[in-house]
């Protein structure tokens, strides 16, 4: 077995990813070994790995998957940190995701953007006060640090998928991934705890919001000379919003492209707006300069509302489209991957123990052993059922 210092685990290839790498190269310098491995495909190469420090993109318990599979390997011979990659939460996301035991409580260190979350979210919920850090939002540093590639990132992109830089573009990430949610999925979540009610008003919600913006986003291809980019939502494939679109439409207009290609980073800096249905895309937009807007054809829930929704322009039907203004206020961020690297070298420290080959839930194990197999020889057309909801996660370990 290889003892190394840290694993991240990533979940979403494109929202964490660049962030994470940020940090790994920056351990690396500093002599601090790290791998990056992902929740959905790499369990297996767990058992090659003597860590110190485990690092996951969300955790609210020793019970859910696949962190009840680590803590079985591992115990509480290693530390364990949670980026809480969410933060900006509505009300009925801050239940959800809300600390679920002893374990996330009082043992995990939790990272926290800002003093808001912190005490809003974390102290709220009785987190162990010595165990917060305040560390700031890797997304927006990198975010500030691109500012001066637009033109670079803007004329590649126009030449890989044949868009016209002479046109204003218009960047669209949507998170309408509830929308698409079967019941099945919407009832694991209210297992996990989800509130009922609002879970399946949510989904209703979506699918009206999703409808709306499919005539918004047509009248909008016509009257405007923009290349619009829609971004599905990291669950969500291109297959599935073209498909909204022909049943709703017929067909896509020409000005309008379907793309999960590269990351968001690159498209928020390449384009001239940001817009969306209530994706935090949007406020990271604002917080670099750039013109954004939410589209919100149905008064939004309070379960769903968050305090900066209210801080950018929101649209209601294309009537009352107006292309939004630059933003001149900036708020920078610029040096949350050093602070992170320092609060994640307080706690490399080694100690001696024996990897735990136990496996409780061995289907979902499983289950990753056939995405990996599938992904990295069959480029994700082998057992299609498993692996095409997480395709576009795929990535070989990063050691």
């Amino acid at each position: 077995m290889k003892e190394i210092d840290v694993i991240f685990f990533v979940e979403h290839k494109d929202r964490e990813i660049e962030s994470i790498e940020l940090v790994k190269s920056k351990l690396t310098k500093e002599g601090i070994s790290s791998i990056i491995v992902s929740t959905f495909f790499h369990l297996l190469h767990l058992f090659l790995y003597k860590p110190k420090v485990i690092i996951f993109p969300y955790l609210l318990s020793k019970k859910v998957w696949p962190v009840d599979f680590v803590y079985e390997i591992y115990g509480d011979d290693v530390y364990y940190i949670n980026m809480n990659w969410e933060q900006l939460l509505s009300s009925a996301s801050q239940e959800y995701k809300k600390p679920q035991d002893e374990f996330v409580k009082n043992q995990v260190i939790q990272l926290s953007w800002d003093k808001h979350f912190k005490n809003n979210f974390l102290l709220k919920y009785e987190v162990e006060r010595k165990n917060i850090h305040i560390s700031g939002n890797i997304a927006n540093e990198i975010l500030h640090k691109l500012i001066d590639k637009k033109n670079e990132w803007r004329n590649n992109l126009a030449i890989e998928f044949n868009l016209d830089t002479s046109k204003k573009w218009l960047f669209m990430p949507m998170n309408y991934g509830w929308a698409f949610s079967t019941d099945e999925l919407i009832k694991g979540r209210i297992s996990s705890g989800y509130d009922e009610k609002i879970a399946w008003e949510y989904k209703k919600y979506s699918q009206k919001c999703l409808k709306e913006f499919i005539l918004f986003i047509e009248n909008l291809s016509e009257n405007y000379n923009y290349e619009i980019i829609i971004r599905p939502h990291p669950s969500i494939t291109e297959e599935q919003y073209k498909h909204v679109f022909e049943k709703e439409i017929n067909n896509i207009p020409q000005n309008i492209t379907l793309n999960k290609s590269y990351s968001i980073r690159e498209w928020i800096i390449a384009s001239d707006i940001v817009g969306s249905s209530w994706s935090t895309s949007v406020w990271d937009a604002h917080n670099i300069g750039k013109p954004v807007f939410l589209f919100t054809p149905y008064p939004r829930p309070e379960w769903l509302d968050v305090w900066w929704n209210k801080e950018v322009n929101n649209i209601e039907q294309f009537d009352s489209y107006e292309e939004p203004k630059l933003n001149n206020e900036t708020k920078l961020e610029l040096d949350a991957s050093d602070t992170l690297v320092k609060i994640i070298i307080n706690y490399i420290t080694r100690k001696e123990y024996s990897i735990k080959f136990r496996i409780s839930n061995k289907k979902l194990f499983l289950l990753s052993i056939i995405r990996l197999v599938s992904c990295k020889y069959f480029k994700c057309k082998l057992f299609s059922k498993y692996t095409k909801p997480v395709q576009y996660d795929y990535f070989d370990i990063k050691e």
